[in-house]
């Protein structure tokens, strides 16, 4: 299990104002659409989540999958993977992180270092207040 930091390159766009014309509308859902923007929500003007955490890949994967995750804001983050049950199988990362985009690769193996079972996963990042999961398959 290893962990990359790679340097952020989301860039926060704010909401735009109901009196404006359509056109700038228009620009920004093409520039969304050509780079990794994240709007901010117009109705409210909150800002994106604190984190974001991307689907594995390879997904199916066999013997190993990488999951990226970014950090907003500094803090605690905690990565942890859990059977169908939802039973822990490990926890890949539990640390003090800045802000950035960081990858964790998974073996396949649990707590102890013994290879787990071929099945659906789920992964959980737990960030600045908030968690996200999402599933992933293992085929051996």
């Amino acid at each position: 299990m290893s962990s990359t930091v790679v340097p952020p390159e989301t860039t926060v766009v704010p909401p735009i104002e109901s009196d404006q014309s359509d056109s700038v509308a228009d620009a920004v859902v093409t520039m969304a659409r050509n780079h990794r923007l994240e709007l901010a929500d117009a109705s409210t003007g909150q800002m994106p989540a604190p984190a974001i955490l991307a689907q594995n890949w390879p997904n199916p994967f066999n013997p190993s999958t990488s999951i990226s995750f970014e950090l907003r804001q500094p803090g605690q983050a905690r990565l942890e993977i859990f059977d169908l049950r939802g039973r822990l199988v490990t926890t890949l990362l539990d640390k003090e992180l800045g802000t950035g985009t960081y990858i964790e690769d998974w073996d396949g193996t649990d707590a102890n270092g013994a290879p787990v079972a071929s099945g659906v996963y789920f992964y959980r990042l737990s960030a600045g207040g908030t968690s996200v999961s999402r599933k992933m398959l293992l085929l051996k």
